[in-house]
């Protein structure tokens, strides 16, 4: 008879020979009034980390249950942790750990057990953690400056304070049944099950350092992340879409800092491609993509960072001067929209390069001068009658600049470049 346990703990690994032994010996040095079992499952590994973990195993037949695999399943897109352990649960609770990560307080489980006991509202439990530098040695605290206490929501999205160590998750089984498809497109698993967790309760974080995390080990994900370019930028282009579908199951509960994660996912892929080609061409590109791909949800971010990234491409002089061509083929007039800084710095541009422009425009004259650096400065009402000829490059901040777009557009403006 299959006896049910108060906690089980999740071990996954591959080629972990160097860690494994401190990683079984954290869970088993766990004290308290709560029965565990372990569950280890190890990816095929190449080294003698599925014979340290069968001698463990041989050693505690009645703690300690391995899941072992004579071919790789991550690199066939399975998730271990979704695929092959939670099926195997027969606790009340998870926790989960990594086989180069390691448990150094014997507490850790019972404190943890005892607030989800005492707290039914709370669905995850996190604490902090060591991050040791397996290439310098050096050691940081894995999370900074945050005190003991629910996450907020925006702790929840963007991590300001550090992202909760896996090694860390303490939560209610009955909280992982029936997991969203959109679960299995992301390439890690962590920040989607605490997203979930998220709307299953509160997560709770505890202001201790409770476990060691070993940061790019050889072989491991962050590893290969930073290693490999195509890897990361898949990535990136995954955890978008994944963030897109769980701000819809999440009824835009977390709308705001979803967005800004949005933003800084973008911004990230734009800077490894225009690092990689250095080519507005490319930049147009992955902005169409994108904003296609995503049903124009996040078209004024992409527009923000369109905007952003022309100064550091190669080709940006050829871009304003093609569009000062365009105009003066179709007899138009090219107007510098803003009078600020920005507006001032780029018409510096347009001078260096010998090229001409016709005017600054502004919304309302009255907080300008009529003339700036030596043109007519013009309220934009002025050119109503002269819409086909008018040609606007919008040179302000980026708040400024998306109510500038609005504008034109809706009094019937389309030659706008940003």
């Amino acid at each position: 008879m299959v006896k049910d346990v108060d906690i089980s703990i999740l071990c996954v690994t591959y080629n972990h020979e160097n860690y494994i032994r401190k990683t079984l010996e954290g869970f088993l040095q766990q004290k308290g009034n709560f029965s565990y079992e372990i569950i280890v499952h190890d990816d095929a590994s190449t080294d003698g980390t599925t014979d340290i973990l069968k001698e463990y195993q041989k050693k505690y037949p009645d703690i300690i249950r391995l899941v072992l695999q004579t071919e790789n399943q991550y690199s066939q897109k399975k998730k271990i942790l979704f695929d092959f352990l939670f099926p195997e649960v027969r606790g009340k609770y998870i926790a989960i750990c990594e086989g180069d990560d390691e448990w150094i307080y014997e507490g850790k489980l019972q404190r943890q057990f005892l607030r989800m006991e005492e707290y039914p509202e709370v669905s995850l439990c996190i604490h902090n953690a060591l991050r040791i530098d397996a290439r310098t040695g050096e050691s940081v605290l894995h999370i900074q400056g945050m005190d003991s206490g629910n996450l907020s929501d925006e702790e929840i999205i963007l991590c300001k304070h550090g992202r909760a160590p896996t090694a860390s998750f303490f939560l209610r089984t009955k909280n992982i049944k029936n997991l969203p498809k959109y679960f299995y497109e992301v390439p890690v698993g962590d920040d989607p099950l605490k997203h979930h967790c998220a709307l299953k309760g509160q997560i709770y974080y505890m202001n201790e350092v409770w476990c060691i995390r070993n940061f790019m080990c050889e072989g491991s994900w962050n590893k290969r992340f930073q290693g490999n370019e195509a890897y990361s930028l898949d990535y990136f282009d995954k955890f978008a879409q994944y963030l897109w579908k769980y701000n819809q199951v999440s009824k835009e509960r977390f709308e705001k800092y979803i967005s800004e994660y949005q933003r800084t996912l973008f911004t990230l892929n734009l800077k490894k491609l225009v690092q990689k080609n250095n080519r507005i061409v490319v930049v147009e590109k992955f902005i169409q993509q994108k904003n296609k791909q995503y049903e124009q949800q996040y078209e004024d971010i992409l527009d923000e960072l369109e905007f952003a990234f022309f100064p550091k491409c190669i080709d940006y002089y050829d871009k304003v001067k093609e569009f000062i061509d365009r105009a003066k083929g179709h007899k138009g007039y090219i107007y510098i929209y803003g009078a600020g800084s920005i507006a001032r710095q780029n018409a510096e541009k347009i001078r260096e390069w010998g090229l001409e422009f016709d005017g600054f425009v502004v919304s309302d004259i009255k907080y300008n001068e009529p003339m700036y650096m030596d043109h007519n400065v013009q309220e934009i009402r002025n050119l109503l009658n002269e819409k086909q000829s008018s040609y606007f490059w919008l040179c302000m901040n980026e708040s400024n600049k998306r109510e500038a777009r609005v504008l034109l557009r809706k009094l019937g403006f389309t030659n706008i470049m940003y």
